[in-house]
């Protein structure tokens, strides 16, 4: 972050969303509503910052409904006002948390709102203008990983196919059904991503002859 009003955040807003999908699946989990917390934070001066988390209480002991509480009652006090770093919301989420749950999804959405501020607001650009193309915004230096896991490892393979159409490069492999669908998983990743991938097939990840990053898979067996 950089300028005067960078680090004095001075109103916040949640929202919760709900996003239909065709459904995702894991060994902890599987679901057909995309629902996560959105957090969005304005600071003196006009920027704004926007954070996302998605909260699973088989993870962190989080919901939706205490990661709002959690914003409301313990971040946003801690904050509101003052000056704040990015760094700062770890140690306030560490001072708060209890035995029977963190708040490390909270401290993600809101960590990230602080981390990074876009000059853009409503009617408001602080004297940037980006032209409709967010080229302004730190949000453009950020990237995307997709998340690939399914009991059916033909329809693993046709979901990394479209993010990788979609222009998506880094992917995490959910782990945990049966060793044989975990081992057809991870071959229909290694079939499309293998000439990309650098020593392995997890964690690999190509540099194209630009030095730019190419497609990368790691895999993984948590529950998030």
């Amino acid at each position: 972050m950089s300028g005067e009003a960078r680090a004095i955040p001075v109103r916040m807003q949640v929202y919760q969303t709900a996003i239909p999908t065709k459904g995702f699946e894991h060994a902890a989990a599987s679901r057909d509503l995309a629902e996560a917390v959105v957090v969005r934070v304005e600071f003196a001066g006009g920027a704004v910052g926007w954070g996302e988390t998605l909260p699973r209480p088989y993870v962190t002991g989080e919901t939706l409904e205490t990661v709002v509480e959690d914003l409301a009652g313990v971040f946003w006090p801690a904050v509101a006002g003052r000056e704040v770093r990015p760094e700062d919301i770890g140690r306030i989420a560490a001072a708060a948390s209890t035995g029977k749950r963190l708040l490390n999804a909270a401290a993600c959405a809101i960590e990230m709102a602080i981390a990074l501020p876009s000059n853009r607001s409503n009617g408001n650009n602080g004297g940037n203008r980006s032209n409709g193309n967010h080229r302004d915004s730190p949000l453009r230096a950020l990237r995307v990983s997709g998340v690939l896991g399914h009991s059916d490892p033909a329809r693993t393979a046709r979901q990394l196919r479209r993010m990788r159409w979609f222009g998506l490069r880094d992917f995490k492999l959910k782990l945990g059904f049966s060793s044989a669908v975990d081992a057809e998983n991870l071959r229909a990743a290694w079939k499309q991503l293998h000439r990309g991938l650098r020593g392995g097939a997890a964690g690999g990840r190509e540099r194209g002859g630009d030095g730019g990053p190419r497609p990368a898979v790691q895999a993984a067996a948590d529950g998030g």
